[in-house]
C-alpha cells in the first residue's frame, strides 16, 4: 500500500474498508461527498497506526462509525474545505 496522497472529489459514498490498509496515506482530500462509509480508512493490523496527518473534508454529509479509527497521527482537520 504506497498510496500517500488522495483526493476524491463527487464520489457519492465510499464502501465499507474502500482505503482500509493503505496506512501509508498522508494527505486526504474529499470533496461533495454523501456518505464514507464505515472503516473506510481504518487500520485494523495490531501494532499498526495509520500515517494520515491531514484530512480535509469539503461538502461531506455522514463520516461513519470507525472510518478513521487508528488514525492518531492527525495533526491538520479541515472540515470547512
Amino acid at each position: 500500500h504506497s498510496l500517500t496522497d488522495l483526493t476524491l472529489t463527487d464520489c457519492g459514498t465510499l464502501g465499507t474498508y474502500a482505503f482500509g490498509g493503505c496506512e501509508n496515506l498522508t494527505n486526504l482530500t474529499i470533496t461533495n461527498l454523501d456518505t464514507i462509509g464505515e472503516d473506510s480508512f481504518a487500520i485494523h493490523d495490531e501494532g499498526r497506526v495509520s500515517k494520515l496527518t491531514n484530512l480535509t473534508l469539503k461538502n461531506v454529509r455522514v463520516v461513519s462509525s470507525g472510518a478513521f479509527e487508528n488514525c492518531q497521527n492527525l495533526t491538520s482537520v479541515d472540515l470547512d474545505g
